[in-house]
């Protein structure tokens, strides 16, 4: 590979057989940034998990690259610990670089506790610029906002870097990540992200305290691109994929702001005309929401319950959701005829088997179309981490690359095996929930979470039901069997559909 060159290392990781790739909004954005500003080679390298150290290496060797950049959430940063220290033996004068949300949180951690040259917190565009330029014309690294590095056994603070107006941004680097051959738009989906931040202060959530970092350098943490650079965007995508035939939003929450939401969802039904997805939350819908997005195309929604337990999702969680605010938003969207898709955490901390029974009865009551369901991960610099440190609740002899599929805190034996069947078979119970008599009901979920069952029966499903996601054969058979418990996607709304 020719002098400028810049390797993205991105550990891109599922415990689905049959997972091709994620794309990352992040990376994607400072690749085209970087891309408009300067000559360089850009090259992406998607780690996983099995990846062995001769073959990453080669990989290595191949690209020759003089900066090799990490993206890193808590969970993969092990990994990144592990492949920068490779790339450090391998050649010394590569500059180890880390951003993404565990930089941001702690940039400390990352350069005391790694052999990575430099941590880059927050939004990565303007300091990777300023770091390639430099380090590709005098090998040098260069003191900017939101670089942090060592330098004389001290850690030189950078502080946070910014970007205030997203329109100034271009867009995203598709190419960067073969896009078409990642595993949503294998399946026609392609997404996008019109925002970046959020407002609320979830216990469990990065989110709050990110913001806190961004108000002390005195500026703001939520941000939208404007209606019209978020439809020239998406022309742009369509026009260069046309085999996308459905759009999906990973915004936390899409109408967040209702100005800005109302103008968006009417230039979106007039200039694009495509079926999409989004995320909201129950406090903010009403029928005018509802309807507006109806009328402009989406056809599914995600929506946050996170327990079923008032108590757990209130005084835990810190989410300052009622039931009556989740069934009124859930009435609401089934009156406009949205899909309901909910997000749900298990093993939260302090959850008994009853309270965790709560999140399967209400996705069970309201008819939830689809329900995904994670295990509970305490993240640092987080309120519910700092709590589980207090109590002593975290297992710190384990690290997990996923929060799926086993937890970290220290429940009994019992309820960890309930927590890890909730999270394989929350569909099919909640498929099968209002389907029984109730007193069937509660002497079915009564058994099957008793201690008996949960000690002796639940260890041996949850491990035939891990075999079967691995099995890339058994996977297909499983996903088979698993979309009858799950209602069908509807086709988009009446709304006049647009040739682009």
């Amino acid at each position: 590979m020719a002098d400028n060159t810049i390797l993205f290392l991105f550990p891109d990781i599922s415990h689905y057989s049959i997972h091709t790739g994620y794309f990352h909004y992040g990376l994607a954005s400072i690749s085209a940034f970087l891309k408009e500003k300067m000559k360089c080679h850009i090259k992406l390298l998607h780690i996983k998990k099995d990846l062995k150290k001769a073959d990453f290496l080669n990989k290595i060797a191949e690209i020759s690259p003089q900066i090799a950049a990490f993206s890193s959430t808590t969970n993969s940063f092990p990994l990144v610990k592990k492949y920068s220290k490779w790339i450090k033996e391998f050649n010394s004068d590569i500059l180890t670089i880390c951003g993404g949300v565990h930089a941001v949180l702690c940039p400390e951690d990352v350069i005391l506790n790694s052999t990575l040259d430099i941590a880059i917190r927050g939004d990565g565009e303007y300091p990777m610029y300023a770091l390639a330029e430099e380090w590709f014309k005098n090998k040098r690294i260069v003191e900017h906002k939101g670089i942090w590095y060592r330098k004389n056994g001290n850690i030189v603070d950078g502080g946070c870097s910014i970007i205030e107006e997203l329109d100034k941004l271009p867009y995203p680097d598709w190419d960067l990540f073969d896009y078409l051959n990642l595993s949503a738009p294998k399946q026609g989906q392609g997404g996008f992200m019109m925002s970046r931040g959020c407002p609320y202060k979830c216990s469990y959530c990065c989110n709050n305290k990110i913001k806190k970092i961004y108000r002390k350098e005195g500026g703001n943490y939520i941000r939208f691109k404007s209606p019209e650079r978020a439809i020239s965007e998406i022309k742009a995508f369509i026009k260069k994929f046309s085999t996308i035939h459905t759009l999906y939003f990973e915004d936390d929450i899409l109408p967040l702001n209702k100005e800005w939401f109302h103008k968006f969802t009417q230039m979106y039904k007039e200039n694009i005309g495509k079926p999409y997805w989004c995320n909201v939350r129950p406090n903010l819908i009403n029928d005018d929401i509802a309807k507006a997005l109806t009328d402009s195309g989406c056809v599914r929604v995600g929506i946050g319950i996170e327990s079923g337990n008032e108590r757990i999702r209130n005084h835990i969680l810190k989410r300052g959701l009622s039931d009556a605010d989740i069934e009124n938003a859930v009435t609401c969207l089934k009156k406009h005829n949205l899909y309901i898709y909910s997000f749900n955490m298990l093993g939260i901390p302090q959850e008994t088997k009853n309270e965790l029974l709560d999140t399967v009865k209400i996705n069970g009551r309201l008819g939830i179309n689809k329900i995904q369901a994670t295990i509970f991960y305490p993240y640092p610099k987080t309120e519910l981490h700092e709590f589980c440190v207090g109590e002593n609740l975290i297992n710190n002899s384990k690290w997990l690359i996923e929060y799926l599929g086993d937890t970290i805190l220290k429940f009994s034996f019992s309820q960890k095996n309930r927590i890890i069947f909730t999270e394989l078979m929350i569909n099919p119970m909640c498929k099968l929930y209002p389907k029984l008599p109730e007193k069937t009901r509660n002497s079915f979920f009564y058994i099957l979470y008793s201690d008996l069952t949960a000690s002796t029966l639940l260890p041996f499903l949850n491990i035939f039901l891990k075999i079967m996601l691995k099995s890339r054969l058994l996977t297909k058979l499983f996903r088979v069997i698993y979309r009858k418990t799950i209602t069908p996607l509807p086709k988009a709304g009446s709304f006049n559909l647009k040739e682009n």
